[in-house]
């Protein structure tokens, strides 16, 4: 009982900082709800992008075992040449094409990086449909990461916005003062959370 009292004697800034819209509900409930419902629909599309990814993830990994060759997964790395290389071949031959720019003059430079940079996997694509399928689905869950992000800041931002809309509407203790500077005018807005 004693916590629950405590939620309630929040100010409405550290209410709307903690759920978007709560510390609203004491003097613009309309407001309140949109904020609310903003945060809700935003968590909830969230969820929607990461389950979109899993599936995605778990797409092409099934296409990858069934398709590319591979005769190891145990290197992370391996995801990300499958999608580069059609086969092993390539991507060797890739790493000496480096390893001359790097070392022009040193073949056992040449050699050790490429032994370096090489994974312990062959693979070979067994069609080029399956390649590009791979490939799509791995772009799919790199543009819902990229999703995920843009939501995740339209979910912090409402806990600002409320907030700052709680402090400019819902305390009567705020002064707001301008006052000149070095080539405009500035703004001070001074009050209590």
């Amino acid at each position: 009982m004693k916590s629950m009292i405590w939620l309630i004697a929040l100010s409405p800034i550290v209410r709307s900082l903690i759920l978007p819209g709560w510390g609203q509900m004491d003097f613009d409930r309309r407001t309140g709800i949109v904020m609310m419902a903003a945060e809700i629909s935003g968590w909830g599309y969230y969820f929607l992008l990461n389950r979109q990814q899993m599936d995605a993830r778990q797409t092409y990994m099934s296409i990858a075992y069934e398709h590319s060759g591979a005769t190891s997964f145990s290197d992370e790395r391996i995801f990300g040449l499958l999608e580069d290389y059609f086969m092993k071949d390539f991507y060797i031959m890739d790493l000496y094409a480096e390893a001359r720019v790097l070392y022009p003059d040193d073949p056992e430079a040449r050699e050790r990086y490429v032994q370096l940079n090489s994974v312990d996997a062959d693979w070979e694509w067994d069609s080029v449909s399956a390649f590009y399928r791979y490939q799509d689905y791995r772009i799919k869950e790199r543009q819902i990461v990229s999703q995920k992000a843009i939501v995740g800041f339209v979910i912090f931002s409402n806990h600002i916005i409320s907030a700052l809309h709680a402090y400019m509407f819902g305390s009567s203790r705020i002064n707001v003062s301008l006052y000149p500077v070095r080539g405009g005018v500035g703004l001070a807005l001074k009050g209590r959370f």
